[in-house]
């Protein structure tokens, strides 16, 4: 967990992860003597001295459970070393609490020895990519546009797929031709144009209203260094393509841990936690 964790300066000073967001309550406090002194800096007679001791610094208990994150990094390397991709994040999140288990970004480094000869190097190497980085979702992100028809009543019964649609001049497209599918089989096929469809079938007010809801737009509230709020369009300028081509995961950007804590909501019945990754001081 180099990423979460964190490194220091070699003075000891927190610069990434866990070690800068707590770094005043890790560091503790030097000790000191005070004296009086004259101007020139000389000692006064019978002046008053006092010795003021260093303080520990607190320690932090993670939420981080060790067998988990061990499973989790071990299947991340896997999928890193058979795949070949720039990079590997993984997540896992208690849906009940919004506690995060474990939080994998491979390629790592060793935080014993970070490179430090390498500035370029180790910022790349050192970004949390799961709580810093936005992207745009793509078909994943149906099952919100789904889940927020279904509860605003604005569901239709069949949604056809052609391949393609039409909104206003924007064109939307998909994988494949699904045909006449419901609610299930366009989130079961990742039906953009379902989506889509479910997206615009809600309308800018209430599309945006669930937005909010799941989180996306604004910073997840994890104690953590690095929190993204993402990247969505001001409702005001939001045209009726826009709303279409955002239900289908297009056009907007979130993070892993927006996306995680919003399947979490799903999930455990509704709720949106903030998510945690410190148990305690």
């Amino acid at each position: 967990a180099a990423q979460v964790i964190g490194y220091t300066t070699l003075d000891g000073e927190g610069q990434t992860g866990i070690e800068r967001r707590y770094n005043t309550t890790l560091s503790g406090r030097a000790g000191r003597q005070v004296a009086e002194t004259a101007k020139d800096g000389s000692g006064v007679p019978n002046g008053q001295e006092m010795m003021i001791q260093p303080q520990d610094g607190l320690n932090v208990v993670l939420t981080i459970d060790e067998i988990t994150q061990s499973f989790l990094e071990t299947a991340c390397k896997k999928l890193y070393e058979t795949q070949s991709p720039e990079s590997v994040q993984g997540l896992v999140m208690d849906v009940t609490n919004g506690e995060v288990l474990a939080m994998a970004n491979i390629p790592e480094f060793d935080l014993n020895s970070p490179p430090r000869d390498d500035a370029e190097a180790l910022s790349a190497l050192s970004a949390n990519v799961i709580t810093a980085t936005a992207y745009e979702p793509g078909n994943i992100f149906g099952i919100f546009t789904a889940a927020a028809a279904l509860d605003s009543g604005t569901l239709g019964g069949e949604y056809a797929c052609t391949g393609s649609h039409i909104v206003d001049g924007e064109v939307i497209t998909c994988s494949n031709a699904h045909g006449s599918q419901d609610m299930a089989n366009t989130v079961l096929n990742h039906c953009s144009i379902g989506a889509a469809m479910q997206a615009g079938a809600m309308g800018r007010d209430v599309f945006y209203q669930y937005l909010k809801g799941f989180g996306f737009g604004t910073k997840t509230g994890i104690d953590f260094s690095t929190d993204t709020a993402g990247d969505l369009t001001e409702k005001r300028y939001a045209r009726e393509e826009d709303v279409a081509v955002m239900g289908a995961g297009t056009d907007l950007k979130i993070s892993q841990m927006q996306l995680a804590g919003a399947a979490g909501s799903i999930i455990n019945g509704g709720t949106l936690y903030t998510p945690k990754m410190v148990l305690g001081l």
